[in-house]
């Protein structure tokens, strides 16, 4: 899978990742490969992400955004 993760300024976050997981609006959870098309509203937390090609964890603390995944390809706007 692919991500993009933007706020109004600029590309802050850009890699192929194994999974991510997101604060949600009621609750966490985890993106996987094909992953249903989804648009989700995110709160005030932390996006985990596992790198695909060294496994590393990568960790971003947010105040809230949008997430938008369809064909492999996620779109976080904070």
């Amino acid at each position: 899978m692919k991500i993009k993760i933007l706020n109004e300024e600029q590309l802050l976050y850009k890699n192929n990742v194994n999974s991510v997981i997101v604060p949600g609006l009621y609750g966490s959870f985890q993106l996987l490969n094909n992953h249903a098309p989804l648009i989700a509203i995110l709160k005030k937390g932390l996006i985990k992400i596992m790198q695909l090609y060294d496994n590393k964890e990568i960790q971003f603390q947010i105040f809230g955004g949008v997430l938008q995944i369809y064909n492999k390809n996620i779109i976080i706007l904070l």
